[in-house]
């Protein structure tokens, strides 16, 4: 039995609050060191701009997009819609050739032949050539490098903000 006055847990002095049962410890006000005051400054929480440059053209269209309406630095929302354009363009340059070819089928069956050794061709020759446009803009977007293609780097240069400083 504990008198008032007395400490309940036998000895001299009472134990500190934080060892008392139900004690809640309180943050410190604004202002004072571990206060709300001296938090550290957020950081952006993007991509670094040489991966987020590379990840636009690697997944080229699809990767293009996201970059550009997640990141907010103008040369890599740049990359990200010369990605985009591009990729849409390619789509319609395919969708374009399989319809003249295709036509070219049609109108001269007696020349089937030819034609379909230049679709080979081209359907053989365009894929590689791409993968090799997309190595390149790879390796110059990750080293930070402005590389503007023809028609679609003028777009988005636009979309981008305008020419990025140098």
């Amino acid at each position: 039995m504990t008198h008032q006055g007395q400490d309940p847990y036998g000895g001299g002095t009472p134990p500190p609050p934080a060892q008392q049962p139900g004690y809640q410890q309180q943050a410190p006000p604004p202002g004072q060191p571990g206060g709300m005051g001296h938090q550290p400054p957020v950081q952006d929480a993007g991509l670094q701009p040489p991966v987020a440059n590379l990840l636009s053209y690697l997944f080229l269209g699809l990767g293009g997009l996201i970059v550009f309406l997640t990141q907010r630095h103008p040369e890599v929302r740049f990359h990200g819609a010369q990605s985009l354009l591009m990729g849409i363009g390619l789509v319609v340059l395919y969708i374009g050739l399989s319809i003249v070819f295709t036509l070219f089928l049609f109108v001269d069956p007696t020349g089937g032949i030819l034609i379909t050794l230049i679709g080979l061709l081209v359907y053989t020759l365009l894929p590689l050539a791409t993968l090799v446009l997309i190595i390149y803009l790879c390796v110059q977007g990750y080293n930070q490098k402005h590389v503007k293609m023809p028609i679609v780097g003028n777009i988005a240069e636009k979309w981008a903000g305008g020419p990025a400083p140098m």
